[in-house]
């Protein structure tokens, strides 16, 4: 499995993408994937 590094702290947060991304995966996908990308931001702090 391929590891990809990200560093979150060069982007800023955004709330427009919210519709886009219930849109696009529904409410259930959309609330996973960004639980999944606070996460990894959480990990890259720590």
């Amino acid at each position: 499995m391929k590891t990809v590094q990200i560093e979150f702290s060069k982007y800023e947060l955004v709330n427009f993408l919210w519709p886009e991304l219930i849109e696009e995966y529904g409410f259930d996908k959309a609330r996973k994937i960004v639980s999944q990308a606070i996460d990894l931001q959480k990990n890259e702090w720590d």
